[in-house]
């Protein structure tokens, strides 16, 4: 079976979109690494948790979903 050829206006649609998906998911994983950082290092509990909850909506909502669409945009593209 062959291969699907896109047409070059297609391709750089694709390179777009992965170079977005991926750039956006480093931003996310240095926010949750941040989060990280700060409940490691939180002075107060409520501090603490705060940075652990943060962790858990970024994680979930940024870099899970990024790190998808970022891996598929590439097996596309």
């Amino acid at each position: 079976m062959p291969a699907m050829q896109f047409s070059l206006s297609w391709r750089k649609a694709l390179l777009l979109i992965y170079l977005t998906c991926s750039l956006a998911w480093m931003g996310a994983i240095a926010a949750y690494l941040i989060l990280a950082l700060k409940g490691l290092s939180g002075t107060t509990e409520l501090g603490t948790r705060a940075a652990y909850l943060g962790m858990q909506d970024v994680g979930w909502t940024a870099v899970v979903p990024l790190g998808f669409a970022s891996v598929l945009t590439l097996a596309v593209n």
